[in-house]
């Protein structure tokens, strides 16, 4: 049995010939995780405007969310050494 789902929101530039969808399977798929997942994939000019248009859900996310990682970040991978 899985566990308690998680909510995840990526935003990130996507694969120019792929749907957000597609890109939200592939980390799904490399992350593989033990519980539910729900991914929301955004592009960063598609964030933008919801913000700006002052969307609630995504302003909350924002808001109230917690950043996993950056750009810049190694990000979430495998861990390395011993």
């Amino acid at each position: 049995m899985r566990g308690c789902g998680k909510n995840i929101s990526i935003v990130c530039n996507c694969r120019t010939n792929h749907p957000p969808r597609s890109d939200a399977l592939a980390a799904d798929t490399a992350i593989g995780p033990p519980f539910s997942l729900d991914l929301i994939v955004r592009k960063p000019k598609n964030l933008k405007w919801r913000l700006e248009e002052g969307e609630s859900f995504h302003t909350e996310i924002v808001t109230r969310g917690k950043v996993l990682c950056e750009a810049g970040d190694a990000g979430v991978g495998e861990e390395t050494g011993g």
